[in-house]
């Protein structure tokens, strides 16, 4: 049995939650990384604020100040760390996934979600949402338009990526994960596979287990980092 899984469940949740049922270390074995996404700050059509700097300049000067509605690790942590980094306060809401926050925040009930790229893309492109910026190094393919953090001077140096990866129960021999490693790296470098996960906001990028483990030991001491900065109560 294998797992696809992400940055949030092998490394945020480490420092999400008091109690774990696993380990995201010991209970697994790295079989290979696949690609890497990021988060989009998403806001409605008709916001006053239509540009990343004119939301920072109106997020600063509220009063009241915004809401924002967040339904996974990444979400979360992206909109702490953003707010912190511009000196702006805004109340959180917590939804069970990313989707029930993108419908209250078209229905006008919060400011703004940060939407993972491939919830966001299907709403950039229809124009039922405007995006204002990306968490990724480089911009994403499928929306070139949008900025990234590293463009705007106040938010220099703020990157948020995600990451898929796939991995085998503990203690998988060496020679089998070796084969489900070289299984997996011709799955993603096939073209039509890479099309198809383009499409969906997730860049190929495939790793050996040696790669992947090393990512998963630096993405846990990262992903406490992010959360002791963004102020975040473990649950």
């Amino acid at each position: 049995m294998l797992l696809l899984t992400t940055n949030t469940t092998q490394a945020a949740n480490k420092s999400l939650f008091k109690q774990l049922p696993y380990d995201p270390i010991r209970d697994f074995t790295p079989v290979g990384k696949v690609g890497t996404s990021g988060m989009v700050l998403m806001v409605r059509p008709d916001f006053p604020a239509q540009s990343l700097d004119a939301f920072i300049a109106q997020a600063k000067a509220s009063q009241k100040g915004f809401s924002y509605g967040h339904g996974s690790a990444a979400s979360q942590v992206s909109a702490a760390l953003f707010l912190r980094r511009i000196g702006a306060r805004a109340t959180a809401i917590a939804y069970k996934g990313i989707p029930n926050a993108v419908v209250d925040l078209m229905g006008g009930h919060i400011d703004f979600v940060f939407v993972d790229l491939s919830n966001a893309l299907n709403h950039i492109q229809s124009g039922k949402l405007k995006a204002l910026v990306v968490t990724t190094e480089r911009r994403a393919a499928r929306a070139p338009s949008v900025p990234t953090m590293t463009e705007t001077a106040a938010l220099s140096g703020m990157v948020v990526p995600g990451w898929f990866a796939i991995m085998a129960p503990a203690a998988t021999p060496a020679p089998i994960v070796a084969r489900l490693n070289e299984a997996t790296g011709t799955a993603v470098n096939n073209p039509e596979v890479r099309e198809r996960m383009s499409a969906i906001g997730i860049a190929p990028d495939f790793q050996s287990p040696a790669v992947l483990r090393d990512l998963i030991a630096s993405e846990i001491n990262r992903w406490a980092g992010w959360v002791s900065a963004a102020q975040i109560v473990p649950e």
